[in-house]
């Protein structure tokens, strides 16, 4: 622990207003019927989070009963975090539905949550700066939206998130499930479902410029309007070990697996039965012990030679959750395949429609009052 931080460790135990209570819908975020928390309120949360600010090392476990109970946030949000703050579950879920982004995570924040549904947000559930470390575990982001990372936002900071359902969020832009932009942007998603996000643009993920890492992770059900409904890697690195990419549709002949334009490592993973192309490759990308097959919409959209496909070998997704008893080892076999490279686009701006004859919808990224660029945070405003 840090010189001059303080340990606050305490225990919570929620419990529900009414006797009734009803699991989240799964791509509908909180039920509408689900009770109200006692024990916790907004304001309760808003004071953690002013303990954490003030230099406390917040540490909160949040006893849920029964499971399902529901806190709701106000239209701003809760208060920006910049501090140390670790909430947890027992006993159930607890739901924080609601708000501008739920969590805001600011410079030099470190924000730790486990065993929550976040639902409502109207930009983005989680959204996180430069020089932030954010963990979820054992989550639920769903029916959330914004214009840029309708779930999770990450704008220069490191996420990690295991064991957790991203679903029926929405991007007006780039990234309907999660969006990650920027340099020093790194994302790493575990034993995971990233499945029936929408967006113009990589409507389950988007990644612009950083690098992000998935493991034992699916990506599919995702809907998208501009190109690549699966994932988009517009620049960066990614690397897919051990996933499935499979069902994702778009509403175009374009790439409905994914869309690369950086450079992308498939390792032991499946692109199958998305509608569209299984993928439009105009960077680097390199495949290993991985199945690209049933896909619709025509031959694959590529400006240079792809690389070959090694023999099949199954990914283990599953289910998060279920934990698996190991997961397959990334093979050291790699077959690269190069073109003319990507100029990095700021994540504001739109990528290059990967289809020539679908022009860039320009409404879409237009300006928009409600809308921030994901590279900068925004002001903080009086709460």
């Amino acid at each position: 622990m840090a010189t001059g931080m303080v340990a606050v460790l305490a225990v919570v135990t929620v419990a529900p207003a009414s006797a009734s209570a009803r699991v989240p819908e799964r791509a509908g975020g909180a039920s509408q019927a689900a009770p109200a928390c006692k024990g916790v309120t907004e304001a309760t949360l808003n004071q953690w989070i002013r303990n954490a600010n003030a230099g406390a090392d917040v540490r909160q476990v949040v006893t849920a009963r029964p499971a399902g109970c529901q806190v709701t946030i106000g239209a701003q949000g809760l208060d920006q975090l910049f501090g140390r703050l670790t909430l947890s579950t027992t006993g159930g879920r607890v739901i924080l539905h609601g708000g501008d982004s739920i969590f805001d995570v600011q410079a030099r924040a470190v924000l730790s949550v486990t065993g929550f549904t976040l639902s409502g947000a109207t930009n983005s559930a989680v959204s996180t700066t430069y020089s932030t470390r954010t963990t979820l575990s054992d989550c639920t982001i769903s029916g959330n939206s914004a214009f840029f990372g309708g779930g999770i936002a990450n704008s220069g900071g490191a996420i990690t998130i295991n064991n957790c359902l991203i679903t029926g969020n929405t991007s007006q832009g780039a990234g309907g499930g999660i969006a990650n932009s920027g340099a020093t942007s790194t994302l790493k998603v575990v034993d995971s479902k990233i499945n029936a996000n929408n967006g113009l643009y990589g409507a389950g993920l988007y990644n612009a410029a950083g690098t992000i890492t998935l493991i034992n992770t699916e990506i599919n059900e995702n809907s998208a309007q501009g190109a690549a409904a699966g994932f988009v890697n517009s620049s960066g690195t990614a690397t897919v070990i051990s996933s499935d990419i499979s069902r994702n549709i778009m509403a175009i002949d374009n790439a409905g697996g994914f869309s690369n334009a950086g450079t992308l490592n498939i390792i032991n993973s499946t692109v199958t039965d998305n509608r569209g192309t299984a993928f439009f490759n105009g960077g680097i990308l390199l495949v290993s012990g991985s199945r690209i097959s049933g896909n619709t919409g025509g031959a694959p959209a590529a400006r240079s030679t792809t690389a070959a496909v090694a023999p099949r070998r199954s990914p283990t997704a599953r289910s998060p959750a279920t934990r698996p008893a190991a997961r397959a080892a990334a093979s050291p076999t790699w077959t690269a395949a190069r073109s003319s490279s990507s100029t990095p686009r700021s994540p504001a701006t739109p990528p290059a429609n990967p289809a020539a004859a679908s022009p860039t919808p320009a409404a879409a990224w237009s300006s928009s009052a409600a809308a921030r660029s994901p590279a900068t945070p925004r002001t903080s405003a009086a709460r």
